[in-house]
């Protein structure tokens, strides 16, 4: 079990069956050369869940009901940030933030889900060099949050990029 603050190190090979709930602040990294595959258990469980700060680095994720979910924490505002990984096939969001912490995803495919990013919160999200494809409703969607996307590219996605209720000061800047 890793405390708060912890860097967890994941070894290459194909782990089955996930639904990690993550306590505590977590990096979640690929060993260097690996390329870690993290199967999901099922349609009714995250593959990757907390509601504390989560950074995901270099993983491969697929299925779930969300491939990452970030939940409410009791208090505070946690970040949520997806670094060189592929999210994919979850039945829900590839990435799904339901905090009002910063988002941040980075070099990272998000497809073939029902929504690529939902951030469902006022926390600012960029996005950088990253890629929402295939996926049956938005690529990148943020609801009441500033959305900032820079060298991203959405398509095959019923819209690429989608704002739900606008609040006083939500924009989307795109670079």
């Amino acid at each position: 079990e890793a405390g708060s603050g912890a860097l967890v190190i994941v070894e290459g090979g194909t782990y089955s069956a996930v639904a990690l709930e993550v306590p505590g602040s977590v990096t979640l990294e690929a060993a260097p050369g690996a390329e870690p595959v993290l199967e999901g258990a099922d349609a009714q469980h995250a593959v990757i869940e907390t509601s504390d700060d989560l950074t995901v680095s270099g993983l491969t994720i697929t299925g779930g009901s969300d491939g990452v979910e970030q939940l409410p924490p009791a208090s505070g505002t946690p970040s949520l940030a997806v670094t060189n990984s592929d999210i994919s096939g979850a039945d829900g969001a590839a990435v799904l933030d339901l905090t009002n912490g910063p988002v941040s995803i980075a070099a990272s495919d998000l497809s073939n889900s029902v929504y690529g990013l939902v951030a469902d919160g006022v926390g600012a999200v960029t996005v950088l060099d990253s890629t929402a494809a295939n996926n049956f409703y938005s690529g990148f969607r943020a609801y009441n949050a500033p959305m900032t996307l820079t060298s991203s590219t959405s398509f095959g996605n019923e819209y690429g990029v989608s704002a739900g209720t606008l609040s006083a000061g939500a924009d989307l800047v795109a670079g």
